[in-house]
């Protein structure tokens, strides 16, 4: 007699969707170095051959002998839609393999911006994992951001202009030997120049380097420049949508994701968190943390309920003083130290926030 085969599909954890074919995979293959044990997909998959007997140096240092090549073209189902509400599409048709889909691009003068922001919300508030990561005015913004906290509004990634006979790209290559005179921005309009300029990297966009083992040990800081980043951005402005903001990025979003954290950004009283048949009410203000037992049976607050982050060490410990019950209806606060911006864990379970003071 014959088996019957089994039609319950296991769903992948997570896939990465890039708009860009270089760069953005490099940058999250890189953290397959830092979490060996967690398997995700990014797409298009970062491909590797044998290069030549020189090894190429990198952003970062020498690749292994190895280079990036750029993949072939991706059939696109979702031609129709235009850009990036295509790559939107494809990520919410793919929930259907992967329990959760980030979609990751930039500003980059596409047409529908905000039709791919409507329909990410749209489905999130059906409870689908579908997300988006995206910086402006390239994700270079947010390598960027790993160096230093800088609030400007760039106009360009690579300064450059398009050669119809060509049909490609020319770079002035700003703040190199080779830069073009009188077209060059010295580091003043772009990104990469900047970059180049205050000695952060070198290479400029058309090249196929990777940049994470310049920002591996330096990710903490990326994620806490990137929420005040943010919290400057609408203490300006609370009014415009954040696909037309200058500067602005959310990876440091699936960056913490990828780590197993979640950026909590909101203030005041936040949802009720179930926790081993607990629940929990959190309250949280600029400077501090308030826990209230809102179930019927007592909770134990452990030692790492609260911990603090050393952005520059990437160093945890923990900050709650000692393990207590917390009874129903009680509460406990916790003041936060240090400087606005300090990086803190707030761990509930399997579930961990990171929140900045301020």
């Amino acid at each position: 007699m014959s088996r019957p085969s089994n039609t319950l599909k296991h769903k992948q954890a997570l896939l990465i969707k890039c708009e860009g074919e270089v760069t953005e995979p490099l940058f999250f293959d890189g953290f397959r170095e830092l979490l060996p044990g967690f398997v995700y997909t990014i797409s298009p998959e970062p491909r590797y051959v044998e290069a030549d007997l020189e090894t190429r140096p990198t952003r970062g240092g020498k690749r292994r002998k190895k280079r990036q090549l750029k993949g072939d073209p991706i059939e696109n189902e979702h031609e129709s839609y235009p850009m990036p509400l295509n790559w939107v599409m494809e990520g919410i048709e793919q929930l259907d393999s992967y329990e959760k889909v980030w979609c990751v691009f930039d500003k980059d003068g596409h047409p529908a911006m905000k039709e791919a922001f409507d329909k990410v919300h749209e489905y999130q508030a059906q409870g689908k994992n579908i997300n988006i990561a995206f910086s402006s005015r390239c994700i270079e913004y947010y390598f960027l951001l790993h160096f230093e906290y800088i609030y400007k509004a760039f106009s360009k990634c690579e300064c450059g202009k398009k050669d119809s006979k060509r049909k490609k790209t020319v770079y002035f290559r700003c703040k190199t030997p080779e830069a073009v005179p009188g077209k060059a921005c010295n580091g003043d309009k772009c990104i990469n120049g900047y970059a180049r300029l205050k000695g952060y990297w070198q290479e400029s966009k058309q090249e196929d380097k990777t940049i994470f083992p310049l920002i591996k040990d330096k990710i903490w800081i990326g994620i806490r420049n990137s929420i005040l980043l943010r919290r400057e951005s609408y203490a300006k402005d609370t009014e415009t949508p954040i696909y037309q903001r200058n500067p602005f990025v959310t990876v440091d979003h699936l960056v913490a994701s990828l780590m197993g954290y979640e950026v909590l950004e909101t203030y005041g009283s936040l949802d009720v968190i179930k926790d081993s048949g607990t629940r929990i009410a959190i309250c949280r203000t600029m400077k501090s943390i308030t826990i209230e037992n809102v179930g019927d049976i007592a909770y134990s607050i452990q030692n790492n309920l609260i911990s603090s982050i050393d952005v520059n060490t990437g160093h945890i410990e923990d900050y709650t003083p000692k393990p207590h019950i917390l009874q129903p209806e009680e509460t406990e606060s916790y003041e936060l130290d240090g400087e606005d911006g300090s990086l803190f864990v707030l761990s509930f379970g399997t579930r961990k926030y990171i929140i900045a003071k301020g």
